[in-house]
């Protein structure tokens, strides 16, 4: 059930006792209101009942209500879906168990303007014409949002795949000719943020130099200096296998790069603390998982955090560095398992890392230019395709992500790539705040026009 709407393409078949058709039965102007919902935005939904089938009756989660005027219910139902109508609802809701409950009798008690008969049924027609205008535009809205997702998709695949400097010059060109189709809804700067990142990993953010030390020579340094942390520890690194043709993506590199596992450049994997928590600033501050996956930019949200009582003989394997990388090991959402997050450089005191995000530091690789590619469409597919679901959470482990294979520059090109890519993603995020205040300002003017109804 929406506001204002009723679908009733499905529709469930109840067996009726002894008068219970009499008591539960609908009739055409009924209105039904949602009595529970787990968003505070959603309780209270209401729509009327026009008679569309015969013998039909409503769950208990509805709330059925008749008014004793006849006609009535028209206004009554647009004065309760109605912002002012909504926020009355909201403020009568009782919180139980997460959930926000209705009751008959609070819907009994609100209050509501009952202008002339006359008046109430004008207010109606232009509320109807109004509603049926925004159905319009919203269809509208959604056709040409298709036809811009087709389009960005197209010019941002011809970039990406472009393979000489004559192509990607061409690319880019076309991409600036619908810069604003391309950018002007919140799912463009997404996907503009997605073309950043697949550029990067394809070598196309930044200038490329001869004099670079080659990938290659960096990697066999790496690899001697991981022996040598091996040769003095008492308990061996993990055994990774070597890369394998067969396991390269589809992808040709820039001369100087090469392709690794990521646990061939690991000096330290490992999950998080498993410990009580509290939110009375008990002990260590200690992350939430969301604070690994809810920045654009792909940073750690060190404000997203609560408290661990705990030693600080055990907290200290768990203390995060600036500059760590942090991984999402479960999560319900695909789209968040395995993505990787960097901890800003300004971190203030220790700060310690839950189980459910694993925490990585590389040899000499650029943590800065890792956060890039392991959250790239080149490294995202091979998380997904090794990810497994376990009681409703989607999950990966560390062993996993070591053997995923990663594109690796020039340790200068790494260095130049980052720095670009930070400063496009600064210049993305200033996009995004411009599009958040006119989506602001849309909604802030639609709720005061459908308030001037009710105001006196």
């Amino acid at each position: 059930m929406q506001r204002g709407r009723l679908n009733l393409d499905v529709l469930e078949e109840f067996e009726l006792f002894d008068g219970e058709l009499d008591r539960y039965g609908l009739r055409a102007g009924d209105l039904l209101v949602v009595e529970g919902n787990g968003s505070e935005s959603e309780i209270g939904r209401c729509a009327r009942w026009g008679g569309e089938i015969e013998e039909c009756v409503h769950q208990n989660h509805l709330i059925r209500c008749r008014p004793l005027v006849a006609g009535l219910e028209e206004f009554v139902l647009v004065y309760l879906n109605s912002p002012l109508g909504a926020a009355t609802m909201r403020s009568l809701a009782v919180t139980t168990s997460g959930l926000y409950n209705l009751s008959v009798g609070k819907i009994r008690s609100i209050m509501f303007p009952r202008p002339p008969i006359e008046e109430q049924r004008r207010i109606v027609t232009r509320v109807r014409e109004l509603a049926q205008l925004n159905d319009t535009l919203a269809l509208r809205q959604a056709e040409l949002g298709r036809a811009a997702a087709i389009s960005r998709s197209a010019s941002f695949d011809a970039l990406a795949r472009a393979e000489e400097l004559d192509g990607t010059s061409a690319a880019w060109s076309r991409l600036g000719s619908k810069w604003e189709l391309m950018t002007g809804a919140a799912q463009g700067v997404a996907d503009l943020r997605s073309l950043l990142l697949r550029l990067a990993v394809r070598g196309k953010l930044a200038r490329q130099s001869v004099d670079d030390e080659p990938a290659s020579v960096l990697l066999e340094r790496v690899a001697r200096t991981r022996q040598d942390m091996a040769n003095g520890r008492s308990r061996p690194l993990r055994d990774i296998p070597a890369l394998d043709l067969g396991d390269v993506p589809p992808m040709r590199l820039p001369p100087g790069w090469a392709w690794c596992r990521l646990g061939h450049v690991l000096s330290l994997c490992r999950n998080g603390i498993a410990t009580a928590t509290n939110n009375q600033g008990k002990g260590f501050a200690l992350l939430r998982i969301s604070a690994g996956t809810s920045r654009s930019d792909r940073m750690v949200n060190l404000d997203d955090h609560t408290h661990a009582d705990v030693t600080p003989e055990k907290a200290l394997a768990y203390c995060m560095d600036p500059g760590d990388l942090l991984a999402c090991r479960f999560n319900g959402n695909l789209r968040f398992v395995g993505a990787v997050a960097q901890v800003p450089a300004a971190l203030a005191g220790p700060i310690l890392h839950p189980d459910k995000l694993i925490r990585m530091k590389a040899i000499e690789v650029s943590h800065d230019y890792l956060r890039l590619a392991l959250n790239s469409d080149v490294v995202r597919l091979q998380v997904e395709r090794s990810a497994a679901t376990t009681a409703g959470n989607i999950g990966i482990n560390g062993a996993q992500l070591q053997r995923l294979v990663v594109p690796v520059p020039p340790l200068a090109e790494q260095a130049r790539i980052a720095e670009t890519c930070d400063r496009l993603f600064a210049s993305i995020q200033h996009l995004q705040t411009v599009l958040d205040r006119r989506e602001a300002a849309a909604r802030a003017f639609a709720r005061s026009s459908s308030e001037l109804a009710f105001l006196a």
